[in-house]
């Protein structure tokens, strides 16, 4: 079975975490991020995203989508202190810009729905005032304008294994001789 919902975010996640960012997404500004083990829903991590006294910063994600065509962001946000936010703005820039606020400090789906200009959607990850730190986690976007259980992203749980067994395989071929004996292998 094939899900029908489609998650274009890459590594939604954030599971990939090496030299101190995340793949296929960027830090912009004052913040600093983490992998870290609460506020998970789904895989083994998720992001903290801390916005220092004074600072602005945020975690971008530009994903390429077909103009006119409506998407459903969501992502998931533990508020530990600040105003945790999701925004969404139009690809390479912030035109257009919608924002969804946590409330409070429980684990909480923030989302929107987008329309796809300049080639698609940028996500944004970030704290709405000059300090906090909120963990984020299991981010989609997907076609129409209803959120839906997450969806990993393709690729993302595919582990490359270089133990792989292969079964012998045994040929069944049919006898059709007079003796009428079956299968003959």
């Amino acid at each position: 079975l094939y899900p029908e919902t489609v998650n274009y975010v890459k590594n939604g996640s954030f599971e990939a975490f090496a030299a101190g960012n995340f793949a296929n997404w960027t830090k912009v500004g004052d913040v600093v991020i983490a992998q870290v083990t609460s506020g998970v829903v789904e895989g083994d991590y998720a992001a903290q995203v801390t916005c220092p006294t004074g600072g602005n910063g945020l975690l971008i994600q530009d994903i390429d989508l077909v103009n006119g065509q409506s998407y459903r962001v969501s992502v998931w946000v533990t508020q530990l202190s600040g105003a945790a936010t999701l925004a969404v703005s139009d690809k390479g820039g912030v035109t257009n810009l919608q924002t969804a606020v946590a409330a409070g400090a429980s684990l909480q789906r923030l989302s929107l729905t987008h329309t796809a200009a300049s080639g698609g959607i940028r996500v944004l990850l970030y704290n709405q005032i000059a300090a906090g730190s909120a963990y984020f986690d299991a981010v989609q976007v997907e076609d129409g304008t209803t959120t839906t259980d997450w969806v990993p992203s393709i690729g993302s749980f595919i582990v490359e294994s270089t133990a792989a067994t292969i079964p012998s395989v045994h040929t069944l071929a049919w006898d059709s001789d007079a003796a009428g004996e079956g299968f003959d292998n």
